[in-house]
């Protein structure tokens, strides 16, 4: 087993510790003879290695307990980690095309174009959803950055594809050009 899976099965193995202290002290409270609802609040209070519990999360531990012993108050990995169930393939491909075409744009605005395609249905995904598929396939905004910092005027080259870009992010008026700063969250700036 290598290093930083020994220290996650620690952690793992000290946050339980920690809950099983925590559910010894609502078990002592009871047997003084408070409620479980006072003994929860005062045991909500206690800092536990810097952190406070809530009252539901103690609550939830102490019936955890009760049933299963000590296991249940172990972490437990979650069943769905790694898949990526809310996007159907086709809006994937759409979402990933739309940002080799505007990698400028904002994650928002490609979601709102999306949208106006009918490719996404309001509700039905949510932007980190969209930020994990992108960032999955190289393209998330940090990966499509430029290197050049946004108060630099852009490249003669970008001029060039831009003709009524004037060189500057506030002034540039080219639509497409991906120094127009008030145009990056407007989708209707993909034409």
């Amino acid at each position: 087993m290598n290093e930083s899976n020994q220290n996650k099965q620690q952690s793992l193995q000290d946050r339980a510790l920690s809950r099983f202290a925590a559910v010894q002290m609502i078990k002592q409270a009871l047997g003084s003879g408070l409620s479980l609802l006072r003994a929860l609040e005062q045991v909500s209070q206690q800092p536990w290695e810097g952190r406070y519990y809530s009252a539901s999360s103690l609550e939830a531990w102490w019936y955890r307990y009760r049933h299963e012993g000590f296991c249940a108050l172990q972490s437990k990995p979650r069943c769905d980690k790694g898949s990526h169930k809310a996007l159907d393939p086709e809006v994937v491909e759409n979402l990933i095309e739309l940002r080799k075409q505007y990698p400028h744009l904002t994650l928002r605005a490609l979601a709102t174009e999306l949208l106006r395609r009918g490719v996404l249905q309001p509700g039905a995904f949510s932007l980190s959803s969209l930020h994990r598929r992108l960032a999955a396939a190289g393209l998330d905004r940090e990966a499509s950055r430029p290197e050049v910092p946004c108060w630099v005027a852009p490249p003669k080259p970008l001029k060039a594809l831009y003709p009524t870009c004037s060189g500057w992010p506030i002034a540039c008026t080219d639509p497409l050009c991906p120094w127009n700063r008030e145009n990056l969250n407007e989708p209707s700036c993909l034409g």
